[in-house]
């Protein structure tokens, strides 16, 4: 991925998604408000309205999601962790990794 794409340089990335399966990030490392303002014209596009866009997602730059759009659900924003909230899944996760009970897959089910 280009390291910068837009006006300003930020921490945002929108990417749009294709029936196809294919992807392309319309901005990449640009402000809040310019990947808001990029979301909000992929998300009303031709593209969109002919059916050949199937999702547009804003993220962070640790590649979180913050806003996402598709043709089912509409928009849907994302409160995104604290740090200590952060930790504390992380924590969670590595104490459960130890315990040898523990099956990643089966918790991935049960989600």
């Amino acid at each position: 991925m280009p390291r910068h794409i837009g006006s300003t340089h930020g921490e945002f990335a929108v990417c749009q998604f294709f029936v196809s399966g294919e992807h392309e990030y319309t901005r990449a490392w640009v402000s809040i408000e310019e990947a808001i303002e990029a979301f909000q014209h992929y998300t009303t596009s031709v593209a969109v309205k002919m059916g050949f866009v199937t999702q547009v997602l804003i993220t962070d730059g640790m590649d979180c999601t913050c806003a996402q759009w598709t043709p089912e659900k509409g928009i849907q924003l994302f409160d995104q962790p604290d740090k200590a909230e952060e930790e504390d899944n992380l924590k969670g996760r590595k104490d459960r990794e130890l315990d040898s009970d523990w099956d990643p897959e089966q918790e991935q089910q049960s989600r």
